[in-house]
């Protein structure tokens, strides 16, 4: 599950993402620390901010997520969860490290990174990008075996994680709109046009412009997909109006605009549309 969402934000080009990594115990020896963490606040009840005194009763472990720099002062020392992993713990870390290690990832083990939620067990991670500021995190997840049983179901082991989308599209790389070809697409708007669609598309090409056809689309914006599709500059429309007072409607398709040109001039129009 850490190799996908790392794969996942690799794949956005986001190539200074980092794993951050913990284990913070399971119900054997969750209390433990709980009791020594509580302690230690204890005597730094002063330096906590409002919320954080009312974490300290409720659930200590909190006051690792807090942002407040008091708090984050008065937890600098504090007992750390992997001192009090019990023997299963540890194994099961070392495991997940040695996974990570396998794959190749680039990971830190940061002791404070907590989830303080009660059905979190074990493994927690993160996703962190330089590129972002204070607010580093991609995203993140961990372990919650608890959650399930807790909701009444059976016990069920789970992992997971949830990202930051506009975080992660800050953090990507800006992907540059491909260029348009010199290519005009001709579009016809009935099938009583298409045979001078087809006639069209080869004055064009006996005048040096590349030119194609939709046979197969038999609806306009069938066709407009297909030269979107292409990457063609642009449309030349033929419809029934246009035919009677021949002229073609020329809609340049990186801009969006559309104009009426007469049929005599279109290939130097479109060769224009080109040199812009």
């Amino acid at each position: 599950m850490i190799f996908l969402g790392s794969a996942f934000f690799a794949n956005l080009g986001i190539n200074d993402c980092t794993i951050q990594v913990n284990s913070i115990g399971c119900r054997d020896c969750r209390p433990v620390h709980r009791k020594a963490l509580h302690d230690y606040l204890l005597d730094r009840t002063g330096q906590l901010c409002a919320d954080c005194q009312v974490r300290l009763e409720r659930n200590p472990l909190r006051v690792f997520d807090c942002k407040v720099e008091t708090c984050r002062q008065a937890v600098k020392d504090a007992p750390t969860p992997r001192q009090y992993l019990c023997p299963a713990c540890q194994s099961h870390f070392k495991e997940v490290l040695a996974g990570l290690d396998r794959r190749g990832l680039r990971y830190e083990v940061n002791d404070r990174l907590v989830r303080g939620l009660d059905y979190y067990s074990r493994t927690t991670f993160e996703y962190v990008s330089t590129s972002l500021g204070a607010q580093d995190s991609l995203g993140g997840g961990g372990r919650y075996d608890y959650l399930l049983e807790e909701f009444g179901g059976p016990e069920m082991p789970a992992i997971g994680f949830a990202l930051g989308l506009d975080r992660a599209l800050l953090a990507a790389p800006v992907t540059p709109t491909p260029a348009r070809r010199h290519l005009a697409f001709v579009v016809w708007l009935t099938e009583a046009e298409m045979g001078a669609a087809q006639d069209l598309a080869d004055r064009l090409r006996a005048d040096g412009i590349a030119a194609q056809v939709d046979y197969d689309a038999r609806k306009v914006k069938g066709q407009f997909k297909s030269a979107d599709a292409a990457q063609a500059a642009c449309c030349i429309i033929i419809g029934p109006d246009e035919l009677a007072k021949g002229v073609y409607s020329l809609k340049d398709l990186a801009t969006g605009t559309q104009r009426e040109v007469p049929s005599a001039a279109i290939s130097a129009e479109v060769r224009a549309l080109f040199a812009d």
